[in-house]
Parts: structure tokens; C-alpha cells; sequence
């Protein structure tokens, strides 16, 4: 319900104005969601690098927009995003609301309670995840921006992050 959905930008691998990295991580981040939640319906999650917003957050249902925002440990800034919520498309179009900065590294479990809250979601308990669904959060807590004394994803280095992940 979520993967599916996802709609990305292309991020600071291909974009000079992007703030983060989109698409891997936004991939890990719906993937390590679905691991640990069950759904009632399909959640759009639209993820865009910077203002432009080439990825359209504003019409998803959550929107993800790239920014720097202040390092949780309290030392300088890391990659965040803007959270936008409410978005629709078509007879009843109408654009998300920006509702809170929120670091990366702190984006599953901020997710989790938003899906639950607004969505309906409902946690999984451990024991009915499968192996691949404990894969898809251990890769989620190892992406770049989750490992502490990381501030950002560095650009053009996403398809090393995807290719290593891939060989694991």
C-alpha cells in the first residue's frame, strides 16, 4: 500500500538543488513502514529534494519535502524534511499542510504514529514479521542518515548505498 504508491523526485543524486537523497530513501523508509504495519488502505507518500517540489508533496497524502533542520543531538543541522499532510488530487483536489520539521533519522517511528493517527494503521507485533519485513528495518535503520555521527547523505552517492544493499 505504500511502496506502490511512492513518487520520488530524483533527490541529490542527479539534482544540485536537492537538500536529501529521495528516492532510496524513501523506498526504505515505506519499505520498513509496511514491515511493521498493517494498512486499511493505500497511503500516497510523495517525496521531493527542495522547494521546487518536483515531486509534488503537496497532493499526497503525506509529503516529504527536503530540507536541514536541527541535529536532534544538538550539534549543527542534518537532513530533515518538511512534513505536508492532507493532499488530494482530482474532484476534491486539494493541497497538503505543512504540520512539522522532522530529521530523517527520525522519520520511522514519526511515520508510524502519523499513519496511525491519521490513516488507521496499526502496529504489527515483532512476531508476525516476516524475515524479509525484519530486513527491509534493518536496512531502514542502516541508511546513511539513521547512523549516528552521520548529518547527511552525501550527493551522487546513492547508487553506492543501493548497490551495496542489494549484494547483502
Amino acid at each position: 500500500p505504500l511502496v506502490k504508491n511512492l513518487v520520488a523526485c530524483t533527490g541529490n543524486q542527479f539534482c544540485g538543488q536537492s537538500f536529501i537523497e529521495t528516492k532510496a530513501q524513501g523506498k526504505a523508509l515505506a519499505e520498513a513502514l509496511e514491515a511493521t504495519m498493517d494498512f486499511s488502505r493505500d497511503v500516497r507518500m510523495h517525496w521531493t529534494g527542495c522547494p521546487n517540489t518536483c515531486g509534488q508533496v503537496q497532493v499526497a497524502d503525506i509529503g516529504f519535502l527536503g530540507c536541514q533542520t536541527r541535529n536532534p543531538n544538538g550539534k549543527g543541522t542534518v537532513d530533515g524534511v518538511k512534513i505536508f499532510l492532507g493532499g488530494n488530487i482530482g474532484h476534491e483536489a486539494e493541497l497538503g499542510n505543512e504540520i512539522g520539521t522532522v530529521p530523517c533519522s527520525e522519520l520511522l517511528p514519526y511515520t508510524q504514529n502519523l499513519l496511525q493517527e491519521k490513516f488507521g494503521a496499526k502496529m504489527k507485533s515483532n512476531w508476525s514479521m516476516t524475515r524479509q519485513g525484519k530486513q527491509s528495518v534493518t536496512r531502514w535503520e542502516n541508511f546513511p542518515t539513521n547512523i549516528e555521527g552521520t548529518e547527511r547523505f552525501p550527493p551522487n552517492s546513492c547508487a553506492d548505498y543501493v548497490t551495496a544493499k542489494s549484494q547483502a
